[in-house]
């Protein structure tokens, strides 16, 4: 990969053998201002609308245009397959008014119940799809059979059910997908139809049940194991960062001067997603699809778009500044050979990468002496330090020797550096990820990013402006689990659309999690899909 090379020398030779503590913070921090991350948002903005316009792998468009109105309701099985873990529940809309039409933020938006997790072992990843669906078909059944009591005599007929899918996959319609060789350790490679095999992992116990309905009076099984199972109607699938999008602006949907602008996932990995004007788009990726209108107006002139903005090329504006440390190129130089320069802005920010990073620095310092005569098998064996490690390193502000595991252990001339390094490291993403959204923003046309010395911004201060919020969904166990994160992040954000333009005064960016998002984002898209009927045939 092109972008992923013009890192080899600059900033990577200036290190050479020289690897010290302030060399090293300085490579991390020398971006973390004003000014080198509005010229990156500024690039990543145009990088991006170059990619949507032109990329099959970038800037994928949901069959979803609008937003949720927040009046759906309804009762729905909701379901998210992730890499790890597959999550099944009842989840019910109670709209706008909530529960029993109550006033006030006490009022019921959202009801989860029966929800259940489980882990997806590793013998499901590389078995056939046949075996992994129908595992997941059992589990929909345990979930059903715990709240079936509680549904009415239609829902005993047919419940309707949303999924979000953590994987790549094509859709020209909400409630269909193709599913893309899945990695994350699954071995399925083949185009596979999602619904279809879903449901037909599901009708396998469906099947058991009518017989267990016929044997009954010959069989030990009890009445609730008896009774037969309702059929499925699949209406929406989402994927992970679409689903949290959504889930949040079905939310806040009622709030004054408020609306979701686009979704975040910062997590293990990194994800976006964002309405975009169909005008962005090359008519390659729109020709086949039919959109479902959904929220308040079938006037919407934008799409749900899964950005998948930390594949490459999305990191050569980060190379064209020099941003890259020569630490960023050791840990893509010991990835799989097919991983990389594949997705350089993810291995710099992601949860997945972070502690790695650390691990490579530290090796760096202490195999160049600074007092330090010892390597440490930690320091040495790939992917020792957790980000979780670093993360908790980065938000200590008290002696080094409260420092837990796996640093506990080390001499006190290597704990004097591990804190600096982690939160300068941590930092980094940070403010990276700030840039990233940002740019997207820009993108979308919600905020604007002019010139550092454009007169127009300079002229223009004193007119009037509309006071706007503007809220970034997000999920993911780097940016829900460390709060400083967070809030760094959401410092960049609005130090960036503050100081870019007099346009963006009045606006401002504010980070809120969406608890559940998959499941809760999977819900919402299902009960938009119940008032859009074109989707139920």
């Amino acid at each position: 990969m092109a972008g992923a090379q013009v890192g080899d020398t600059t900033r990577a030779e200036s290190m050479g053998a020289d690897a010290t503590l302030d060399t090293a913070l300085s490579a991390f921090t020398d971006c973390i201002k004003y000014t080198c991350l509005h010229t990156l948002a500024v690039k990543v903005s145009d990088k991006f609308r170059q990619l949507a316009l032109s990329s099959e792998q970038h800037f994928l468009p949901m069959p979803v245009r609008g937003l949720p109105s927040g009046e759906e309701t309804g009762k729905f099985i909701s379901i998210d397959v992730g890499g790890t873990n597959l999550r099944v529940g009842f989840v019910e809309l109670f709209g706008k008014d909530g529960l029993d039409g109550g006033d006030g933020p006490s009022r019921e938006l959202i009801r989860k119940a029966h929800e259940r997790s489980w882990p997806i072992e590793d013998h499901l990843k590389v078995d056939k799809a046949e075996d992994l669906f129908a595992w997941i078909g059992a589990c929909i059944t345990d979930v059903i059979r715990s709240g079936y009591a509680e549904l009415s005599a239609a829902e005993k007929e047919e419940l309707f059910i949303g999924i979000t899918f953590s994987f790549p996959m094509t859709q020209t319609l909400l409630g269909e997908a193709t599913l893309l060789p899945m990695g994350k350790g699954f071995a399925i490679t083949s185009n596979l139809n999602l619904g279809k095999m879903l449901l037909a992992g599901y009708q396998r116990q469906c099947d058991a049940a009518e017989a267990n309905v016929v044997n009954m009076a010959k069989s030990s099984a009890s009445l609730e194991a008896s009774y037969k199972l309702p059929k499925l109607k699949l209406v929406a699938i989402a994927n992970d960062t679409i689903s949290t999008f959504i889930s949040v602006a079905y939310a806040v949907k009622a709030r004054p001067n408020s609306r979701t602008a686009m979704g975040l996932i910062a997590g293990t990995g990194t994800n976006a997603a964002i309405p975009l004007r169909l005008d962005y788009f090359s008519s390659s990726k729109t020709a086949h699809s039919r959109t479902s209108f959904i929220g308040d107006s079938a006037e919407a002139d934008a799409i749900v778009t899964n950005t998948e903005w930390s594949v490459h090329p999305t990191g050569d504006p980060l190379f064209e500044l020099d941003i890259p440390t020569k630490w960023d190129k050791q840990l893509d130089e010991h990835l799989p050979p097919n991983f990389r320069g594949f997705q350089p802005f993810e291995y710099m920010t992601a949860g997945r990468y972070l502690g790695e990073i650390v691990r490579l620095v530290l090796h760096d310092i202490v195999s160049h002496g600074n007092g330090m005569d010892k390597i440490l098998p930690l320091l040495i064996t790939q992917n020792s330090i957790s980000t979780a490690s670093v993360a908790a390193a980065a938000a200590l502000d008290s002696d080094v020797n409260s420092l837990a595991e796996p640093f506990a252990k080390f001499p006190t001339a290597l704990k004097a550096i591990v804190q600096p390094i982690s939160k300068a490291v941590m930092d980094r993403s940070a403010a990276l990820m700030a840039a990233y959204v940002v740019g997207l923003l820009a993108l979308a046309g919600d905020i604007t990013l002019q010139g550092l010395n454009d007169e127009l911004a300079k002229r223009n201060k004193d007119e009037d402006f509309v006071e706007e919020e503007l809220v970034v969904a997000y999920t993911g166990g780097l940016i829900s689990s460390n709060p400083g994160y967070r809030q760094s992040c959401e410092y960049w954000m609005n130090e960036l659309i503050r100081n870019s333009s007099w346009r963006n005064q009045g606006k401002q960016i504010v980070l809120k999690e969406a608890l559940d998002g998959g499941v809760i984002g999977a819900a919402v898209l299902a009960g938009t899909a119940m008032r859009s009927r074109a989707e139920l045939t």
